[in-house]
């Protein structure tokens, strides 16, 4: 840190107030570095297999960057690629990466306050307290409970990240503007582009850093007279208008707004109800208790200006801060900053672009100026009391309030973030009409084995139809298919799968399970074309490019099969069933060295499994390898203790239905019994 930028306070003095920074926001924190994984955690990180990186070379780190074959917020992901490639899917370096970032950002949020409040323009006014301000800002908004999702939640590394380069972008421009020599200026104008591109790297949103500095430089660094703003009005209107038509083209040329389509509200409701929204998150930032925060929230579309009525109340609301800003421009330029910096970093995700209405981690970047006016009103009343001990020790007592009480609600939602199950427990308890949270709780019984539990949670999910897209209500229709199909009730599951389809019709995995169903009912062609059809539309999918090898291959098309294999394992090199496809082609060719190794490496990655020893004692039969034949034949023996031989036979055979390998009977029983004549002698 400059020397010149603590030259009233102290170098020392405001080390010790970073080191306090940290050790509150660790103890924030700190409970949180073994929590689960969560929500879009999975398929952008755990099942995204773009970002599990082995290497450090050009090709997999390009690859990072894509994410459902596009290029995609490409600095999140390799920061998630380099995460995997230092320790695996380990949590705990993940969440380590997070506190980090979080972290930092409080750093240069605290420098880029201080500096701010020690411009020329605003030194007379704030100069003298800017320190204390800057820190208690920075305290007030990296402890708030609406961040503990950007901070938490690995994936919102996203949101984090991207605000941490944001105020980066911010800092660095402010030392440009404020250098004493042009080398100097143009060093730190470039660190800024830099930052900004890193931002819109991590996360779109930031796409609206230059019209914030736009709006930092009127405010701070320009004569606000009638002549002087004019000219700057008349300057800045052509890129405006430039931006704007370039916004349009992006919106138009990449059909984004075709996603109300898939929506419950238009386009005007989708504004109407984000006025309201906005005002909730302010409330959420005044007055964060817990039992008002949730992952999810249950928001009602508005129908109109007055349907409900608080729609009215919200625009006006919002349209009188906005004036107040415009008004207090001259006289109060920080007032205003503070104000019109929250409402333009909502605005790409609270206006035109059909994503889903309410997330906590939005406010990610908009609440950072957020609480500067609240910690200047309390230093000056802190000044203002100076003769008053009592008094300031009231205001002492608020602080130390409002400070421990952010600090114990982050560390107790933290608590409830520690298992992906209990987080859905307590969003539940708090929105029990939402259909979503009723989805994972159903998700999470079924995977505890609690189906009857699950089914119950499905159904509540499909009777409350309240969802957020026609996808999420396609999602329910799909599982419940996918349940009844587990206990064999196809007649319903299909029922299922044909009403996922016609809800949202671009849905693959629906198109699949019917496949699948066909499949079972040995229409093998039938199952292959759709197949072929989901591949076509998931085309980046390797299970589905599995499940198409094993049909393949049935149909004793082995070379289109062993391609269709290979482009799954390319795809996903932990998928086996590729290489079951493979070994049985090489089995039916009479390869059968060539099949045992490819078994060999299945069971090293299964070891449990008791199919691939199956398979194994039916090739060793067919090679008269007495010895690897009895060694085999003793471990599944031994694994399956003393059954009937038919029953595990029949037991495996349902089990591996989708597989390229199913048990021959008639084989596995001769050897077993010879086995046991033998033993017997």
């Amino acid at each position: 840190m400059n020397r010149k930028l603590f030259e009233s306070t102290g170098k020392a003095k405001a080390i010790v107030l970073l080191i306090g920074l940290f050790l509150v926001l660790l103890v924030s924190y700190g409970n949180n570095f073994d929590n689960d994984w969560h929500f879009d955690d999975h398929a952008n990180i755990t099942e995204n297999r773009n970002v599990h990186l082995k290497t450090l070379n050009w090709e997999d780190i390009r690859k990072s960057f894509s994410f459902q074959g596009k290029i995609s917020r490409p600095m999140s992901y390799l920061s998630f690629a380099l995460n995997h490639y230092w320790d695996d899917l380990n949590v705990f370096g993940y969440h380590l990466v997070n506190f980090a970032i979080h972290f930092l950002a409080a750093i240069f949020l605290f420098l880029l306050i201080y500096r701010t409040l020690s411009l020329p323009s605003l030194r007379d006014r704030y100069g003298p307290c800017a320190l204390p301000v800057a820190f208690l800002a920075t305290l007030l908004w990296a402890t708030s409970p609406l961040q503990i999702t950007a901070v938490t939640i690995i994936v919102q590394r996203m949101a984090s990240m991207a605000g941490l380069f944001y105020l980066m972008t911010m800092y660095f421009y402010l030392r440009g503007r404020t250098a004493r020599g042009k080398i100097q200026g143009y060093v730190f104008f470039c660190l800024a582009f830099l930052a900004a591109v890193l931002s819109v790297g991590t996360k779109e949103n930031a796409a609206i850093i230059p019209v914030t500095l736009f709006l930092y430089e009127l405010l701070f660094f320009q004569d606000l007279s009638g002549e002087n703003l004019r000219k700057i009005l008349k300057w800045s209107l052509v890129p405006a208008v430039l931006m704007a038509v370039a916004a349009g083209l992006y919106l138009y040329t990449n059909g984004i707004l075709n996603g109300y389509q898939g929506r419950p509200f238009t386009l005007g409701e989708r504004l109407l109800t984000e006025s309201r929204i906005l005002v909730y998150y302010i409330s959420l930032l005044l007055y964060p208790a817990a039992e008002r925060l949730a992952l999810l929230h249950d928001i009602p579309v508005s129908k109109g200006l007055f349907q409900p009525w608080t729609t009215f109340l919200s625009i006006i609301t919002i349209l009188c801060l906005i004036a107040f800003s415009a008004l207090m421009a001259r006289k109060r330029p920080l007032v205003s900053f503070c104000i019109l910096f929250f409402f333009l970093n909502h605005l790409i995700e609270a206006s035109i672009i059909p994503l889903e209405l309410i997330f906590d981690h939005r406010n990610y970047i908009p609440s950072m100026f957020f609480f500067v006016l609240p910690a200047l009103a309390i230093i000056r009343a802190w000044e203002y009391f100076k003769c008053k001990p009592i008094f300031r020790f009231s205001l002492v007592m608020l602080c130390a309030f409002l400070i421990l009480g952010q600090v114990y609600t982050v560390h107790a939602r933290n608590y409830i973030f520690r298992s992906d199950f209990s987080l859905w427990l307590d969003n539940a308890a708090k929105y029990p009409n939402l259909s979503r949270v009723h989805v994972h709780l159903a998700k999470h019984y079924a995977e505890a084995g609690y189906m009857k539990k699950a089914f119950l949670e499905l159904s509540r999910a499909y009777e409350l139809d309240n969802y957020s897209s026609t996808f999420q209500k396609a999602e329910v229709e799909y599982d419940l298919g996918e349940m009844w199909r587990s206990v064999d009730q196809d007649a319903k599951a299909m029922e299922c799968y044909k009403k996922a389809l016609s809800t949202y019709p671009p849905y693959t995995a629906p198109l699949a399970g019917i496949a699948l169903i066909k499949w079972k009912e040995n229409h093998l062609r039938e199952a292959l074309k759709m197949m072929e059809d989901v591949l076509r539309k998931s085309p980046n999918n390797s299970k589905y490019h599995g499940y198409t090898a094993i049909l393949l291959f049935y149909l004793g098309r082995y070379r289109e099969a062993e391609k269709i294999a290979t482009k799954a394992l390319l795809l996903d090199d932990k998928q086996l069933q590729p290489l079951i496809v493979r070994a049985q082609i090489s089995r039916k060719e009479g390869n059968y060295l060539d099949a045992v190794r490819i078994w060999q490496i299945i069971r090293k990655e299964r070891p449990e499994s008791l199919d691939t020893k199956l398979a194994l004692i039916e090739i060793y039969h067919e090679l008269d390898d007495a010895v690897s034949l009895k060694d085999m034949v003793e471990n599944v023996l031994a694994e399956t203790q003393g059954q009937r031989i038919e029953n595990v036979i029949l037991q495996i055979d349902h089990a591996v239905m989708y597989s390229a390998y199913r048990p021959d009977e008639k084989t596995l029983i001769e050897v077993f019994r010879r086995y046991a004549s033998r033993a017997n002698q």
